[in-house]
């Protein structure tokens, strides 16, 4: 049974801030805005095999700069969340995510100036095997509470 989310207002802990990203042969260009103060490492078999660690923002602060042609998408097993990745050189940039509706998540180690520092700064784990029970620590860690349960 899904149930509604109300997400609370509340300050961010960090101002938003603009990002650029890239695949390795530089044929697909973002934008994004975002505050990142949580840094997630995903286990689920594609991050697993693939690595990487995972910032979340709303879909609506993303903007192809270039090489929208060079987008491919990869769905498997739910075939919920998309895996945009350039077609090219074969980079996952980013993904629509699947455990939290209307985000995109962004490969950090894809977002220019990213640093080893700030990921271990701000780095949240997530069982992405078991993927409903790290939404719920997601939601959580963002402030999200389901209703009926505040």
């Amino acid at each position: 049974m899904n149930k509604a989310i109300a997400v609370p207002n509340r300050p961010p802990a960090i101002p938003m801030q603009e990002y650029t990203a890239s695949c390795h042969c530089q044929k697909l260009r973002i934008r994004f805005s975002m505050k990142i103060d949580q840094i997630w490492l995903c286990n689920c078999t594609i991050c697993d095999m693939r690595g990487g660690h995972w910032v979340y923002f709303p879909e609506e602060y993303l903007e192809i700069l270039s090489g929208r042609a060079h987008l491919q998408a990869y769905l498997y097993n739910t075939r919920t969340c998309k895996n945009m990745f350039c077609n090219h050189c074969g980079t996952h940039v980013y993904a629509h995510a699947r455990s939290l509706p209307g985000q995109c998540a962004i490969k950090l180690q894809c977002v220019d100036g990213f640093s080893d520092e700030l990921i271990q700064k701000h780095l949240c784990n997530m069982d992405g095997l078991n993927w409903a029970n790290g939404q719920a620590e997601v939601r959580e860690k963002e402030g999200y509470k389901e209703e009926g349960n505040k």
